[in-house]
């Protein structure tokens, strides 16, 4: 994909779009000292890490234009960014699936023993994960809200 930039009043061709690439930033802490990780959804190698997260941003979007390029100078595949996540297109509100009979047989216990719906049991078990997992990533950015929060880009 190419884009016009115009550098010192020279218009040239930009091979990627980078801001159409959503990318999930990360707070680590070890010993009291915050650590920031920048990765991109569908470029997993492209990353950035620093003290700010200014700076991590930074850091991750060189990483994600010396990865493409890396790419598409060994003549393989561009990875297309993610306009829209499956969730947001397909989520319906319901789902079947498949499990264990074990795993089956103790959440009908635990939803017994706890007076409430199998249903219920399990949506309290996967949103109680999903709080855990989300607390991970302390944003998320995408070509729609990049911009929008002071020191994003």
């Amino acid at each position: 994909m190419y884009n016009d930039d115009t550098t010192f009043g020279v218009t040239m061709k930009k091979r990627f779009d980078l801001d159409d690439y959503p990318f999930e930033v990360f707070k680590y802490e070890d010993e009291g000292v915050a650590d920031f990780l920048v990765r991109y959804k569908d470029v997993p190698t492209a990353m950035g890490s620093a003290k700010s997260q200014k700076e991590a941003i930074a850091l991750a979007r060189e990483s994600l234009e010396t990865v493409l390029e890396d790419l598409e100078e060994r003549g393989e595949p561009i990875p297309k960014p993610t306009i829209r996540s499956l969730a947001e297109e397909e989520a319906t509100g319901r789902i079947t699936f498949r499990m264990p009979k074990s795993l089956h047989r103790k959440l009908i216990e635990r939803s017994q023993r706890d007076g409430v719906s199998l249903n219920t049991s399990i949506l309290v078990a996967l949103s109680a994960y999903l709080a855990i997992k989300e607390k991970e990533v302390i944003s998320f950015h995408s070509k729609e809200t990049q911009g929008k929060e002071e020191g994003t880009r």
